[in-house]
């Protein structure tokens, strides 16, 4: 092997960006300006592109979003996969799963205001296509309480109910911390408070 640099042609960057880095970028930047506040403008600068830069990995800021929301689906799907992965009761498994996402949630303040923000703004999640990978995470984590309804350890009760209950506690704490925060006059998230 040669330990000389391959060169790059005309035109191309020397250190190019990731597609994790720009999807952790926009993750951030639509949790803090929202999908309308964020323009291609403003992400490409965030990410030091241009904008035919960011439109060469993304064709809209449209797919830029519904891949961010996607990936945000498959780790919360992977959180409840990992939950279920052994024999204790479902009542352990949900402590369990409460925990990933509490700590989920806590390491990434931006996935809790985008959720919210996805429910009650009109973003392309609410479009046909953007709910399937949405609509596919609740069906899996519904099956999870009915399954532990159909092993009595769950009252019986609609699932989607009990879910959506589970979901706002999650959610709401999370997502509302800066505001909570400030009106509380602490950081919510601190030992003490």
């Amino acid at each position: 092997m040669s330990s000389r640099k391959r060169r790059r042609g005309p035109g191309r960057p020397t250190n190019p960006i990731s597609r994790s880095e720009i999807l952790q970028t926009a993750r951030v930047a639509f949790a803090s300006k929202g999908y309308d506040g964020a323009s291609t403008a403003y992400l490409a600068g965030q990410l030091g592109l241009t904008k035919g830069s960011l439109f060469h990995h993304f064709p809209s800021k449209e797919n830029l979003y519904l891949e961010v929301m996607k990936q945000i689906f498959i780790e919360i799907g992977n959180m409840i996969e990992a939950a279920q992965l052994d024999d204790d009761s479902f009542r352990i498994r949900l402590r369990r799963l409460n925990s990933l996402v509490a700590d989920y949630l806590g390491d990434n303040p931006a996935v809790a205001s985008l959720l919210l923000q996805s429910q009650v703004l009109d973003t392309p999640l609410t479009s046909d296509s953007g709910r399937k990978p949405g609509i596919d995470l609740l069906h899996f984590a519904g099956g999870f309480l009915e399954a532990g309804m159909a092993a009595g350890e769950f009252r019986l009760q609609d699932s989607r109910h009990l879910l959506l209950s589970i979901i706002g506690c999650h959610l709401y704490y999370f997502a509302t911390a800066p505001m909570t925060s400030e009106l509380m006059e602490c950081n919510i998230f601190a030992p003490e408070a």
